[in-house]
This record gives structure tokens, C-alpha cells and sequence, in this order.
């Protein structure tokens, strides 16, 4: 049975087996699955991840039309893929800061410091130096922020509405960390330097 998005929303917030039945017929389609295999796997991941990405974004895009977050703007299609797509850049973030986390650890299980990690360990301390002139809550932004961290996840972590609110704080921070140390010469020159 061939569903539109009003016929499968309708299913979905059903009770019973139509549920089921329009799941089963969803997790079959080809163009949908075809979507975020290509997304997956043309940047790095495997067929394995390309799975799970698409059986999650299944799975949360039925959790929000459930409870009423589907607004209608776009198609399913669409949505699904959207919501496939943020998922699979959250996966590559998480692995980028677990291999910089194990480099980390490997350079210092080695016990030499090289020019490079020198360079980077008085580059760290400088930009701490220059965070301290900041609250706790401008440091904790900038930090999430300068890791790649998304909007969305600096706002959950700081207690904020939604990543837009997260994106004004962050520049409003960036410009008092900015004025704040253009009143340190010394520190703004070695930041410059950096």
C-alpha cells in the first residue's frame, strides 16, 4: 500500500496494527533509504551506520509527529532525511573529539612533547588566560563552541530556550571576550601571535 504523508501521519497516531503495517511499508522504501545511504556513506561511514541512522530517524521521526512537533513545512521525505542528516553529523563530532581525546592521550602516554604539542599547550593556556576574563557562562559557551560543539547541544548544556538563543549569547560573548582583551595588550598581542 502506497502511503501520503497525511495517510501515514494519520497511521501513526492510531492505535493498533496501522502503525505497524505503515512502518513496515517505510522502512521498505527504497528512495528513502537510498537518501541517507548516500549521506552516510559518501561521507566515510559504512553501511552498518547508514542503518542505524536510518532506523533512528525513523524512530524519532515518528516520536515527534506523535507528539505533535511535525509541523507540516516540508514533506516526510524531507524531514526524515533532515533529521537523519543532524544525526549523522552529531555521530562524526562525537567521533572527531573521541580520536583528538585518544591523540591526546597517546601523545602524553608517550612522555615527548613535541614542538607541535608544546605549541598547542601554551596556545591552550593563552586562550584560558583570556577566558577567565569572561563569567562562567560566556567561557562554557565559547568552549563548547571553539569544539564544534552544535547550537542545539550548547543550548541543552547551558540552560538555554533553543540554539538560536544559544547563537546570540555566543556572539554577545565573543564580543566582550574581543573588548576584554583588547584591554591587555600584552595578552591580545600573544593572541595575535597564536
Amino acid at each position: 500500500m502506497r502511503y501520503t504523508d497525511e495517510s501515514f501521519i494519520a497511521a501513526i497516531q492510531s492505535e493498533g496494527q496501522a502503525p505497524d503495517q505503515t512502518l513496515a511499508g517505510l522502512y521498505e522504501n527504497e528512495a528513502w533509504r537510498n537518501a541517507v545511504f548516500r549521506l552516510v556513506q559518501d561521507s566515510g561511514g559504512s553501511r552498518e551506520d547508514a542503518e542505524d541512522v536510518f532506523q533512528e530517524g525513523l524512530r524519532r521521526m515518528i516520536v515527534n509527529i506523535r507528539n505533535g512537533l511535525f509541523e507540516g513545512r516540508s514533506s516526510l521525505k524531507t524531514y526524515h532525511y533532515r533529521i537523519c542528516r543532524n544525526l549523522w553529523v552529531s555521530q562524526l563530532r562525537r567521533d572527531n573529539r573521541r580520536q583528538e581525546l585518544q591523540q591526546a592521550l597517546q601523545n602524553h602516554d608517550t612522555g615527548l612533547d613535541s614542538e607541535e604539542t608544546l605549541i598547542q599547550k601554551e596556545r591552550r593556556e593563552h586562550l584560558a588566560k583570556a577566558l577567565k576574563l569572561l563569567g562562567d557562562n560566556c567561557r562554557q559557551v565559547l568552549v563548547m563552541w571553539t569544539k564544534g560543539y552544535a547550537m542545539e547541544e550548547i543550548a541543552e548544556a547551558a540552560g538555554y530556550k533553543n540554539g538560536n538563543v544559544a547563537k546570540k549569547r555566543k556572539r554577545i560573548c565573543l564580543s566582550k571576550l574581543i573588548a576584554r582583551v583588547r584591554q591587555q595588550p600584552e595578552l591580545m598581542k600573544i593572541l595575535l601571535e597564536l
